[in-house]
C-alpha cells in the first residue's frame, strides 16, 4: 500500500480543498493510503468528511520557515508515516 500525504496550509475552505476533498472520496484504496496534514482550523472545516472517507488528520501550521516547533512536528509525522 502507497501512502500519500495531502498537506495543505490554508485556514479557510475553498477551491483547493475542495479539489483535495474530491481527490481524497475517489482515491483508489486497494492501492493508497491518504493522510492529511493541515492547521487545525482547516481540519475542524472539513472534518466531516475526513470521518466519512476514514482519512487521518494531523494539525500542522507552517506559516513560517522560522516556525522550527510546526516543522518538527511535520518531519515527525513524515518519519512515522513513511509516505
Amino acid at each position: 500500500m502507497i501512502k500519500i500525504i495531502y498537506f495543505l496550509n490554508s485556514t479557510v475552505r475553498g477551491g483547493v480543498e475542495e479539489h483535495v476533498l474530491s481527490i481524497l472520496e475517489k482515491l483508489d484504496r486497494s492501492r493508497f493510503e491518504p493522510i492529511f496534514v493541515g492547521p487545525k482550523e482547516l481540519i475542524t472545516l472539513i472534518e466531516k468528511e475526513l470521518n466519512r472517507f476514514q482519512v487521518p488528520s494531523y494539525a500542522v501550521s507552517i506559516f513560517s520557515w522560522l516556525n522550527f516547533g510546526e516543522i518538527s512536528k511535520f518531519t515527525k509525522i513524515l518519519q512515522a508515516e513513511k509516505p
